[in-house]
């Protein structure tokens, strides 16, 4: 939950992007692009995604 982006090796933006979009196609959500570029970690990302679909 604590794992942020400059945790994983040759991590890049591309990446970020293709793994926020698997999030969203997995639980059918849509994150905000405010909210895209602040995740600090993947708890955050764990934390809207639970949000949205409440």
């Amino acid at each position: 939950m604590e794992t942020r982006r400059e945790d994983i090796p040759d991590w890049d933006s591309f990446n970020y992007v293709n793994f926020i979009v698997a999030v969203e196609l997995e639980f059918g959500v849509k994150f905000k692009v405010a909210d895209i570029e602040s995740f600090p970690n993947v708890g955050s990302i764990v934390e809207e995604t639970k949000k949205i679909l409440a």
